[in-house]
């Protein structure tokens, strides 16, 4: 994954910080105090966007465009503040938060919680993308005028080559990657025969005690909890 490091003045920095937490693509964040920060690439494109913005007004624009000298990463206090208070005090008004979620692409999948007589749960190993190696449920993305127990059979006959008896819904995650917001179904299953991995690198079952000897995607650790509080 490509990322950059960019530095952005704001007059409430618990707020600012807040509001970039909330965009897709922003994985890390910390506040301090300096001037503002311009890369010579991107010197253009600040410079048209300064121009336009100064045509709205009369007196000048006091926004400062300089390259960055100093920043001093303030004290543990006031990093992820607004994560750690709340109801805190902030400039910036609770609704523009909300905004910057919803401007988050947001996936809708179905999962597949295949359990077996013994109890032991079926775990696939992601062969692709950024979370190659990490384990999780196998299933995917519904499509126009499916429901989601036929999205979720579609899936796994697609990555596993099997069929599927789809039970009941064992919860229903929301979880916040980098990039997006996923929502998750998650039913629990059974298995209809043996499976041919078509998508993914490997497969196991794990019985209840080995759920930790796997890295789970974070959303599908959810799911572990949940396994483990009904045994």
């Amino acid at each position: 994954m490509t990322s950059k490091e960019i530095y952005l003045a704001g007059g409430c920095f618990w707020g600012t910080e807040h509001f970039f937490k909330q965009i897709a693509g922003v994985i890390a964040t910390e506040t301090g105090f300096a001037n503002g920060h311009t890369d010579a690439a991107d010197r253009a494109v600040i410079d048209r966007v300064y121009s336009e913005e100064q045509t709205k007004y009369a007196e000048p624009l006091v926004v400062e465009r300089e390259p960055l000298q100093n920043f001093y990463p303030a004290d543990e206090y006031h990093q992820d503040y607004l994560d750690k208070n709340p109801d805190g005090y902030c400039h910036l008004p609770k609704a523009l938060f909300d905004y910057a979620r919803r401007a988050r692409k947001r996936i809708e999948v179905v999962a597949a919680v295949i359990v077996d007589a013994d109890g032991r749960v079926f775990a696939t190993q992601r062969g692709y993308g950024d979370w190659k190696d990490w384990w999780e449920f196998p299933g995917g993305k519904m499509e126009t005028g499916e429901s989601r127990a036929e999205a979720l059979k579609r899936e796994i006959r697609e990555e596993l080559d099997a069929e599927i008896e789809v039970g009941e819904l064992m919860r229903t995650i929301n979880y916040d990657y980098p990039n997006f917001h996923l929502t998750m179904h998650c039913f629990r299953c059974r298995l209809m025969g043996g499976v041919t991995l078509r998508e993914h690198e490997a497969a196991q079952w794990l019985a209840p005690s080995e759920l930790n000897s796997v890295q789970w995607l974070p959303a599908d650790e959810e799911i572990i909890e949940t396994l483990r509080s009904i045994g």
